[in-house]
């Protein structure tokens, strides 16, 4: 385990450089820049608030303006999310060539894809922010627990998504899965619905939705402008650290296979 870590460690500025590089690959010649990388969510967040807000505007106090703030949180935190998740699924068998140079340790792919989805984060933060700032919508000093929530979405999504990755090398219909398994994952999570919509004597079950906590920690400091639930973050990030220590030993085991496999 210790030589995992001195591995990402001594590759550190790969591991930012990397990212970077990704990031001014994809937008390349593009006038807009990052901007497109907010675009499709915020789009996609616009979307459901014209189709959904009249039917659900009388749970989030009437209009559309309070249940576009609501969609606005949770989509912020639901696509660090599964983006962290999808992008370590795809790491190894996506960077095959690298991982093949022996010299190369393929443990600081996700981390490189961790790094990149967290500027992904952060534009469309700026991005909400700037939304809720023109449309007046009143923000409190609980935006300072953000960082936390990101923290905890980030180990989870690490831990669960580098195990997928790994396993994907060797059984490569699990990178279809997963795709599936996000869509469905994210109409189990209260992003563009209200918790109060699901029947009481099945609301016990967003206690087992790790992606729970971290979308309703936005939608708490966001929309509500109180504190998340620490208790529930706790424990997905409980839940993260043991899925790390997992993934971790699991790739201690599959590397030597991996690059014949690839």
């Amino acid at each position: 385990m210790q030589d995992i870590l001195v591995s990402v460690w001594r590759y550190r500025y790969f591991i930012f450089s990397s990212a970077a590089g990704e990031f001014q690959a994809r937008f390349a010649r593009s006038r807009l820049g990052g901007f497109w990388g907010v675009l499709g969510p915020l789009c996609q967040s616009a979307v459901y608030a014209l189709v959904l807000s009249s039917v659900l505007s009388d749970r989030f106090g009437g209009g559309s303006h309070p249940y576009a703030a609501y969609l606005l949180a949770g989509t912020l935190g639901w696509a660090f999310f599964s983006e962290v998740i999808l992008a370590c699924v795809n790491v190894f068998t996506g960077n095959a060539n690298l991982i093949k140079k022996v010299s190369f340790p393929g443990i600081v792919l996700p981390f490189s894809a961790a790094v990149s989805a967290g500027i992904n984060a952060v534009l469309l933060l700026f991005a909400v922010l700037t939304v809720f700032f023109i449309s007046g919508w009143p923000l409190s000093v609980h935006i300072l627990w953000i960082p936390l929530i990101y923290g905890v979405s980030l180990i989870f999504a690490m831990g669960f998504g580098l195990i997928l990755g790994v396993l994907t090398v060797f059984i490569r219909d699990i990178r279809h899965g997963a795709q599936i398994l996000m869509q469905l994952w994210f109409w189990l999570t209260p992003v563009v619905y209200a918790e109060g919509m699901i029947p009481e004597k099945y609301r016990y079950l967003l206690k087992l939705n790790p992606a729970y906590p971290v979308v309703s920690g936005f939608q708490d400091v966001l929309v509500y402008g109180r504190m998340p639930n620490l208790g529930h973050l706790a424990m997905t990030a409980a839940l993260g650290a043991v899925l790390v220590l997992f993934a971790l030993t699991l790739y201690r085991k599959a590397a030597g296979e991996m690059a014949d496999v690839l």
